[in-house]
């Protein structure tokens, strides 16, 4: 590779690559791409089932037959209670089905917008 190639940087010419083989090399296998969006589905699931768990204790709560007080006052008042009443692992409770739910569909979504990607891009020839 000479210096007036304009496709090359010295970076590059260390490394003995191209821009061709550069872009080869940020191909994704659909094995990674599975992982990825597996990945996005857990995290995702965990991220979110504390919040799903405590608006769910919120939307079911009723008086209390003694004093006429709700349990709780708002989300974190929730959140706070269930930690110290359950623990914190209570927090997820009924993971595996929220995560074939929720978990499942992050990943199919990330899957088809990846097709998705593919056609648009093969249909506008680029």
């Amino acid at each position: 590779m000479d210096g007036g190639d304009s496709n090359t940087c010295p970076l590059r010419e260390q490394l003995g690559t191209n821009v061709a083989s550069a872009k080869v090399s940020a191909e994704i296998s659909e094995g990674a791409r599975l992982g990825e969006a597996f990945a996005s589905g857990l995290i995702y699931c965990t991220a979110s089932l504390p919040l799903d768990i405590t608006k769910t204790r919120i939307q079911n709560m009723k008086p209390d037959p003694a004093t006429g007080q709700m349990p709780y006052s708002g989300m974190l008042d929730a959140l706070v209670k269930v930690v110290r009443a359950e623990g914190a692992l209570a927090l997820w409770k009924g993971f595996p089905p929220y995560f074939l739910r929720s978990g499942g569909h992050t990943v199919f979504m990330f899957l088809f917008k990846e097709q998705y990607t593919k056609m648009y891009k093969s249909a506008r020839g680029t």
